[in-house]
């Protein structure tokens, strides 16, 4: 739920401490106003290495406090976790992404279980055809709970049939992936490797 008010305040900072490394790295602190007060803090971490044109890993940390608020959405908090991935841009068409990675939550240890989500992506992308682009990616994930693993399928579809006008599609499709009724665990967070959606679903703009 939102809060009745509150202020916030960050920092942002970047810098190239090696050749072909890039750090960049975010600190913030939310104070809410509610029937009851709360405050927390919020810190990530972003690299980048390029060891040649076409190779580039990167890694992602993130803990975001149980009561932390951004200021948009009350869901981007009360997560802690990680990633690391890859991309090889085998020519001007054609790229292969990967990554692995692990988000939890219970921060603060009041909840009586802990949730903790897996996974593991591998995809495709290609602007080999004119005017469009086209990624296919495979997601694998597994929850701490005994519900099954789910693997997805995704697609994403981007095309300008003509001058001034766009099409965008995403696609998943696969298993359904059951959090706690809460199927936007990963989501707000905006992890490069994670999926968006946790069960089949659609979405088109023009």
């Amino acid at each position: 739920t939102y809060p009745e008010s509150s202020q916030h305040g960050g920092i942002t900072l970047s810098c190239l401490p090696f050749d072909k490394l890039m750090l960049s790295g975010d600190l913030a602190g939310s104070e809410t106003q509610d029937s009851d007060d709360h405050g927390d803090l919020a810190a990530r971490l972003r690299l980048d290495y390029l060891p040649t044109q076409k190779l580039t890993f990167n890694t992602d940390l993130l803990n975001l406090g149980t009561n932390y608020f951004d200021g948009t959405d009350p869901e981007v908090s009360d997560r802690r976790g990680g990633e690391a991935g890859m991309l090889y841009r085998w020519n001007k068409s054609w790229t292969l992404e990967a990554g692995i990675g692990e988000v939890r939550d219970n921060l603060d240890g009041q909840e009586e279980d802990t949730l903790v989500v897996d996974y593991r992506s591998v995809g495709l992308r290609t602007t080999a055809l004119p005017r469009s682009s086209l990624t296919a990616k495979l997601h694998n994930l597994e929850v701490s709970d005994d519900s099954d693993d789910a693997t997805l399928l995704e697609l994403r579809l981007r095309i300008a049939p003509v001058r001034n006008i766009s099409v965008y599609g995403q696609i998943f499709m696969g298993g359904d992936l059951e959090i706690e009724e809460d199927n936007r665990f990963l989501s707000p967070l905006r992890l490069r490797n994670a999926p968006r959606s946790l069960n089949p679903s659609q979405y088109w703009t023009v």
